[in-house]
């Protein structure tokens, strides 16, 4: 029998600090936090974003109790990229990693100065949890081993999953604090994992972990492995979708633990006291064809920063404390997760270097006051192209493009995602208005060129930035 076959009770992601006794706290008084950040997902594989062929009735719940950011955006359009910006309020141009994904065998991961949400959260007197895909960097011979590639060695108390890509290899579930010799300072639970069995054994984890911390505050990162390529729905999901796609399959699958999560928060009576936020790290993998997600009606998928590639889910829900059944069409995006947990927990933002990401805590509730970034002030550099390098600037309504990258061109059997073949130079740029031409097929930069020349400023000024970012 498997690991993952007997579900053993969780009581490794809440042994390490015994339990306290109730504290009673007010819903502003250190609430707790989890995020759930999926992997690939596209905005239009959900049936709140008006997928037709899906049913994510708990993801609509959690829509229609909280709030929706219309207009949210992953760091970057792939994925190491994209959760070094989650982590760290920080553009992926800074994290010095000279790549927007890690692979098994790179020496590279996540700095130890950065300023990390979960070392944040402590610093709040919060316990910390992560389950799931790290993908900031792994414990090999390139990097001497070095145990500070690992998530406890960045702020989390505890950590199992797959430290990357569900289709890297080897795929390994490993266990933070343990040691073995081919993680040190982590146990291999299981090697190579079950993946049909790893969505809803994440969710155990931490529903497991809710229940154990539900006394104190605490912060929970929870980053599915799925729906990327490979996918494994489990076994009371496969060929369940009406649509019959494995990857509408996944999606539900996720759906359904989602309830579990929030059924458990709130069972547990701490949903006025826990924050929690839904996304994802990029667009969907569009080149995998039917086992890849859709971004319709926006342009492209993942690795591009067209909108496909970047616009992603974002629902926060707070019972009692974020109204329900708000939409807001502010920009925002993951880079701001870290200042506005510092708003909400009373700390400093001071990341290492340059702070990219802004507060959004006055938009979840006016309460929190701070400094308000209103839309014509919100500026959100886009990078990507495997180095990290800046790409596209959004302001208010429009979004130019510097340079271009589409996974889709050049291939000849996927053609339906509104993505042809163009170029953008800084001498030569795309300007696109979002508010009439969200597909952005009409480049309008002619009849622009002052809208042009403040973005290409904006963008000239982040390059000059970059400079001064600690070696």
């Amino acid at each position: 029998m498997s690991f993952l076959q007997k579900l053993l009770p969780l009581c490794i992601l809440g042994a390490a600090i015994p339990a306290m006794p109730a504290m009673g706290r007010a819903p502003l008084d250190k609430p707790n936090v989890v995020i759930v950040y999926l992997d690939d997902s596209g905005y239009g594989d959900f049936e709140f974003t008006g997928n037709k062929n899906v049913k994510t009735p708990h993801l609509n719940k959690m829509k229609d109790e909280g709030l929706f950011m219309s207009h949210f955006y992953s760091g970057s359009p792939a994925c190491t990229a994209s959760r070094y910006a989650l982590m760290t309020g920080k553009s992926p141009a800074r994290s010095g990693l000279k790549r927007w994904v890690l692979s098994p065998q790179n020496a590279e991961y996540i700095k130890p100065e950065e300023q990390t949400v979960p070392e944040t959260m402590k610093q709040a007197g919060y316990v910390t949890g992560m389950i799931g895909k790290w993908h900031l960097g792994v414990t090999n011979k390139a990097n001497g081993m070095d145990t500070k590639s690992l998530p406890c060695a960045h702020g989390f108390d505890t950590y199992i999953g797959i430290p990357y890509s569900n289709d890297m290899t080897p795929t390994p579930l490993i266990q933070q604090p343990g040691d073995s010799k081919a993680y040190p300072s982590a146990k291999v639970l299981e090697n190579p994992v079950e993946q049909d069995k790893l969505t809803q054994y994440y969710f155990n984890l931490a529903c497991d972990f809710v229940k154990k911390n539900k006394n104190r505050p605490f912060f929970l990162y929870l980053a599915t492995s799925m729906p990327h390529y490979p996918l494994h729905p489990g076994k009371d999901f496969r060929g369940k979708s009406s649509s019959g796609r494995i990857y509408d399959d996944v999606i539900e699958e996720i759906d359904h633990c989602m309830g579990q999560l929030l059924g458990t928060i709130d069972k547990a009576g701490i949903g006025r006291n826990t924050l929690v936020i839904f996304s994802s790290d990029n667009g969907p993998w569009l080149i995998k064809g039917d086992q890849g997600g859709t971004a319709l009606p926006f342009r492209d998928g993942k690795g591009s920063n067209f909108e496909g590639g970047v616009r992603v889910p974002g629902i926060f829900r707070w019972t009692g404390v974020i109204s329900p059944g708000q939409t807001n069409d502010s920009i925002a995006s993951v880079l701001d997760i870290h200042p506005t947990l510092c708003t909400l927990t009373k700390q400093e933002f001071k990341p290492h270097g340059h702070a990219d990401g802004h507060s959004i805590a006055h938009i979840l509730n006016p309460k929190f006051g701070g400094k308000t970034i209103e839309d014509d002030d919100y500026v959100l550099i886009q990078t990507g192209k495997g180095t990290n390098k800046a790409m596209a600037v959004h302001w208010k309504n429009w979004k130019l493009h510097i340079d271009t990258f589409s996974q889709l061109w050049g291939q000849k059997k996927i053609t339906d995602h509104n993505s042809p073949p163009v170029k953008a130079t800084m001498d030569k740029p795309l300007l696109y208005d979002l508010s009439t031409d969200i597909a952005e097929t009409t480049n309008v930069a002619d009849k622009h060129p002052e809208i042009v020349e403040f973005m290409k400023k904006k963008i000239k000024e982040f390059n000059a930035s970059l400079k001064d970012e600690a070696p």
